[in-house]
């Protein structure tokens, strides 16, 4: 998948993955392969925002409100999407 796609499509968690909240992390399990991964900092924020049904343009433009250093936020947010996409941990939604 190029990256540059990634944010004219909508994204949300695989059923198959739950995620739970530890002190200022997220604990995804993706039960089909037994893997679990920490999410923190910004990350955090994105997984909310996708639980949530956010789109990627609702998400940078978001983060882009929250966050006063916005030049790297439309390539972290693909980057992340794409990492997770790669992992197994998120589905493309249809519009």
């Amino acid at each position: 998948m190029v990256v540059s796609l990634i944010i004219d499509m909508d994204f949300k968690p695989q059923k198959h993955v739950l995620s739970s909240e530890l002190g200022d992390s997220i604990i995804l399990l993706d039960i089909d392969k037994g893997e679990y991964y920490e999410l923190k900092g910004t990350s955090v924020l994105i997984w909310h925002e996708l639980e949530l049904g956010k789109s990627s343009d609702q998400i940078i433009e978001k983060l882009s409100m929250d966050f006063q250093d916005t030049s790297e936020i439309k390539k972290d947010v693909q980057e992340f999407i794409t990492d997770l996409l790669r992992r197994g941990l998120l589905v493309e939604v249809e519009n």
